[in-house]
């Protein structure tokens, strides 16, 4: 995917996206309107700067390309005296859930000092969305008033909060709260569930900026949906099944008295604006609601026009999924996994510690899914798990089916000289599974992180390591990514 948010187009679009979603009437201060200003809606922003954002689009880091596309947002917003906060997560510190900063609340822009904010921002850390999306709300005093949040990230949430629940649970305690998400260069499916589900359950879009073509249409669709999802009146929500999340991309068939709709809506909620626009007479309505590719289904009937927020229940049709592994499973390797159904978009396989749910997942595969078998991760450790099948992870997480799966130690060793002279370089041969990330490494037996040199067992057998400059103990050790799996001891003299 390309991707040239600097450019004027995006930056065009960007600006659009903004005000598109988050301001919705007029915001210019005067004498004669102090009461209207100070009644208007009160908007925060929670802008990603953990350490991803160094990751580069088309020869470009991607933080260089948010401040740019900050700056104009803030230049607009000063000229239109629009009350905007600014919360930034990731910025300071490496490793730490708690590096959210409220840099600005609620109030009239200072474009300079937010462009000159912007302009020294240093990725580091990880990704606490839920947590600054949640101080975003508190910020706005969401539970007394109308919230909106806006939410920019080119991650997944990395500190243990899930998007969804977090979703649900603003949507709930909020007098109107709606989160809006812009997914930046998201190309993982699982991630983009994740974002798109906190935007959907507070009844918000979630827009994919892949390109500048592409976020100009999501555009005009969001302009269209907020039109749509204004306040007016009761709504009728599709609910999935005995839980409280509303559906998403809903299917929907309305009949009553001479009268018939099919509409699809992105986000589970028809409101009653819709039916206004159709002439619809008062009586009996029939409604019936299909969601996520078909899977959830209802039908239920109500007197209109409605005298209160009503639920529709979608339930779920048998999915009659079997799952199975063929032969022995060793760990740090691959399995090949059998499926007797053919698999939705959104069908996630997971490996968890045994009797353990999805969110300890230590393998998870989507995407390269096939009914019949196909190859899988196994863990990277031997023990007992389980391997489950579900749909919709970061929404529903229904399982569809699990089985045990005992993972066995794969065979891996090590062999190498036990002393070699400072800036030396020798052969160590391996045995094990030589994945394509699977690495061979030497560092210092103090830090179990660091490393002096590298080398891949999928290159050859022996493969070669130059020794650190400094004599010392030290480890040669085989990993998988960052997981030692096996461990030599080496002298450098």
């Amino acid at each position: 995917m390309e991707f040239t948010m600097a450019s004027p187009a995006f930056k065009k679009a960007f600006l659009a996206s903004a005000c598109a979603l988050l301001i919705t009437g007029p915001y210019a201060y005067s004498d004669q309107n102090i009461d209207q200003a100070s009644a208007r809606e009160q908007i925060m922003v929670v802008l990603d700067a953990s350490g991803s954002m160094w990751g580069r689009v088309d020869g470009k880091a991607k933080i260089e390309i948010l401040r740019d596309s900050y700056a104009s947002l803030v230049e607009r917003w000063d000229d239109e005296a629009v009350d905007a906060g600014l919360i930034v997560y990731g910025h300071r510190k490496k490793g730490d859930c708690n590096d959210i900063e409220l840099v600005a609340s609620p109030g009239p822009v200072d474009a300079a000092s937010q462009t000159e904010f912007a302009r020294k921002l240093n990725p580091k850390g990880k990704t606490p969305l839920g947590n600054s999306v949640r101080m975003a709300a508190d910020v706005l005093k969401y539970t007394e008033q109308k919230a909106t949040v806006l939410l920019l990230s080119d991650g997944a949430e990395t500190c243990g909060v899930d998007p969804c629940a977090l979703g649900r649970e603003l949507e709930a305690a909020g007098v109107n709260f709606t989160a809006h998400v812009i997914g930046f260069d998201i190309r993982d499916a699982n991630t983009q569930a994740q974002l798109r589900c906190l935007a959907t359950e507070t009844g918000g879009l979630y827009l994919s900026a892949a390109n500048a073509d592409e976020l100009d249409n999501a555009l005009s669709k969001a302009s269209a949906e907020q039109e749509l999802t204004a306040p007016s009146g009761y709504e009728i929500r599709a609910v999935i099944d005995d839980t409280t999340q509303t559906s998403g991309p809903t299917q929907w068939t309305i009949t009553g008295p001479d009268f018939s709709l099919s509409e699809s809506t992105d986000i589970g909620r028809i409101q009653p604006s819709l039916l206004d626009g159709a002439n619809t007479r008062p009586g009996r309505l029939q409604v019936h609601a299909s969601a996520r590719s078909g899977d959830y289904v209802g039908t239920a009937d109500f007197d209109w026009p409605l005298t209160e927020n009503t639920e529709i229940l979608l339930r779920a049709a048998a999915a009659n999924a079997a799952i199975s592994v063929q032969g022995p499973v060793y760990s740090a390797s691959t399995m090949i996994v059998e499926l007797n159904i053919a698999p939705r978009p959104d069908d996630v396989f997971a490996l968890v510690p045994r009797g353990a749910g999805f969110s300890h997942h230590v393998r998870s595969l989507n995407g390269d899914i096939v009914k019949g078998t196909f190859e899988m991760r196994t863990a990277p450790h031997p023990g007992e798990y389980d391997l489950i099948y579900l749909y919709d992870p970061y929404g529903i997480s229904r399982e569809d089916a699990r089985i045990p799966v005992t993972v066995l130690p794969s065979e891996i060793d090590l062999s190498a000289p036990s002393a070699v002279s400072r800036g030396q370089t020798f052969d160590v041969r391996w045995k094990g599974p030589a994945l394509a990330d699977h690495t061979i490494v030497i560092g210092p037996a103090s830090d179990p992180d660091a490393y002096d040199a590298i080398a891949w067992p999928s290159s050859g057998n022996p493969i070669s390591l130059a020794a650190p400059d400094q004599p010392g103990t030290y480890e040669i050790r085989y990993r998988e990514d960052y997981d030692t799996l096996f461990v030599l001891p080496i002298e450098v003299k």
